[in-house]
């Protein structure tokens, strides 16, 4: 039997970025747009929902619209610096170090 994930944890700081992102760019496509995180979340729910459906029922109480939407403008802030970035270094190698499951 898989663990919990217990908040605030690895696991559920870890959704919650893909989460937001995957469930906001959705809503708000002006924002910014992300349909390989709207893939990912659903391969997410695909394998774990049946074990964990409490705790996506949580993650999903705390990842309100305020909360959601400051990583969605987060992402795209990140997003929009890397593409400035690659075209003045377009031989660079972008690592993003603790992106949790945000990036796939």
């Amino acid at each position: 039997m898989p663990k919990k994930i217990i908040e605030s944890s690895v696991e559920s700081t870890s959704l919650g970025p893909l989460w937001a992102r995957a469930n906001y760019s959705a809503l708000y496509p002006e924002i910014l747009t992300d349909p390989q995180a709207e893939l990912v979340l659903k391969k997410v729910y695909d394998l774990f929902f049946k074990s964990f459906k409490e705790e996506f029922a949580l993650m999903e109480q705390f990842m309100d619209e305020f909360a959601s939407l400051i990583f969605l403008f987060r992402a795209k802030q990140f997003d929009d610096e890397i593409r400035d970035f690659a075209k003045d270094y377009p031989n660079a190698t972008i690592i993003n170090l603790g992106c949790g499951i945000d990036n796939a």
